[in-house]
C-alpha cells in the first residue's frame, strides 16, 4: 500500500506516503544503521551520507517536490495511450529489453539475476492487450564475444581477453555491479537463451555487435560445448542446458543448483583466425555461416563500429 505509481505524481497526499516510506526504510535499515563498522571500510562514508539523507525529516518534502517537477514536465496517460496514439500511426516502434535473457528472474542463473522477467513474452502480451495485429520482427542481439557485468557462472570467461577487447566498451568497476568479464562467444549459453524464448523459430534473425573488436583481435574464438556438463538434471545427452519452464521458489532452487554446476564446467574453444588483409566481407561470411549452423537463426545485421555506416544489414 506504500507503493508509489506514476499516477500518484503530483496528487495530494503524496508527501505523506513518501514520509511513510521513509519511516519504513528506517525500520528496515535499523540493524545496518546501528552497526556501520561492520560494513567494508570503503563503504562506510557512502553509507553515512545515505543514512543522513533518509533520517532527515525534510527528505520527504524534497522528494515530493522533485516528483511534482517530473509530473509538470510530462503527460501521464492511461493504458489505452499506446494503442490509440502510438500503434495506430505509421512507423516503426522498437522495443528493447533492459536486461539479457540470462538475467531473467526464473530462467537466469540464480541468484545472479534481475528481479525482472527479461523474456520477450511481456512485450507480446502488451501488444495483444493493445489489439495490435501488425507485423512484428523479432531479433536476438549478442556481441561477437561473451560479456558479463558482475558475478555469475560464465563458462568462457578469459581474463586475458579483457586487455585486448575492453578498451572503449567497459564500465568502471564498482561495489554493486562488480567486474566486467569477457570471453569467447558462448554458443551453448546462446542456444539456451534462444530455447528459453521459444526456439530458433521464434526469431526472425540475429544482430551481432562489436565485431570490429573481434577483428582487431585477429581471431574469433567461440565455445560450442562444455566439459563437465554431465548432470542429467541440467544437461541433455548432447551437453545442452535444459530449459525448465517453471516459476516460483522451486524453480529458483533448481536454477541455483544449475549455477553451481556451471561454475564447474570448462569451455571447449574453437578459434577462427582473420588474415591481416581480411576484410569485412570475409568476417560476415564466417559469422553468418557459423551462427546459422550452430544456432539455427540467420544473422540479419552485423556491427563493425559506432555509426550507421559501420552496420551491415543482410
Amino acid at each position: 500500500e506504500l507503493a508509489i505509481y506514476a499516477r500518484d505524481l503530483g496528487k495530494p497526499g503524496l508527501r505523506d506516503r513518501i514520509e511513510a516510506v521513509r519511516k519504513q526504510k528506517l525500520m528496515e535499515l535499523a540493524d545496518i544503521i546501528g552497526d556501520l563498522n561492520s560494513l567494508w571500510p570503503k563503504d562506510r562514508e557512502m553509507a553515512r551520507k545515505e543514512i543522513e539523507f533518509v533520517e532527515n525529516p525534510k527528505t520527504a518534502e524534497w522528494i515530493a517536490g522533485e516528483f511534482a517537477k517530473a509530473a509538470s514536465t510530462v503527460r501521464i496517460v492511461d493504458g489505452s495511450y499506446l494503442e490509440k496514439a502510438i500503434l495506430s500511426i505509421d512507423g516503426v516502434v522498437v522495443v528493447e529489453s533492459s536486461h539479457g535473457i540470462l538475467t531473467d528472474k526464473y530462467y537466469g542463473f540464480h541468484p545472479y539475476t534481475s528481479r525482472l522477467r527479461t523474456v520477450p513474452q511481456g512485450t507480446f502480451d502488451l501488444l495483444a492487450n493493445c489489439h495490435y495485429d501488425g507485423e512484428i520482427i523479432k531479433l536476438g542481439v549478442t556481441r561477437g564475444y561473451q560479456i558479463r557485468h558482475g558475478a555469475c557462472p560464465m563458462v568462457t570467461e578469459d581474463a586475458a581477453m579483457s586487455d585486448r577487447l575492453l578498451p572503449g566498451s567497459h564500465k568502471d568497476n564498482n561495489r554493486y555491479q562488480g567486474d566486467v568479464r569477457i570471453g569467447p562467444l558462448d554458443l551453448v549459453a546462446l542456444r539456451y537463451s534462444i530455447a528459453v524464448c521459444g526456439g530458433p523459430e521464434s526469431f526472425d534473425g540475429l544482430a551481432v555487435t562489436w565485431f570490429d573488436q573481434v577483428m582487431l583481435d585477429r581471431e574469433w574464438r567461440v565455445c560450442d560445448s562444455y566439459r563437465g556438463a554431465k548432470d542429467g538434471r541440467f544437461y541433455s545427452s548432447s551437453g545442452e542446458i535444459i530449459v525448465s519452464r517453471c516459476v516460483g521458489e522451486r524453480q529458483l532452487q533448481r536454477q541455483g543448483l544449475l549455477s553451481e554446476s556451471l561454475f564447474k564446467c570448462k569451455p571447449v574453444i574453437t578459434s577462427h583466425a582473420f588474415a591481416k588483409d581480411g576484410g569485412r566481407d570475409k568476417a560476415v561470411d564466417l559469422c553468418t555461416g557459423l551462427l546459422r549452423e550452430k544456432l539455427g537463426v540467420p544473422v540479419k545485421m552485423m556491427s563493425f563500429g559506432q555509426t550507421e555506416d559501420d552496420k551491415v544489414c543482410l
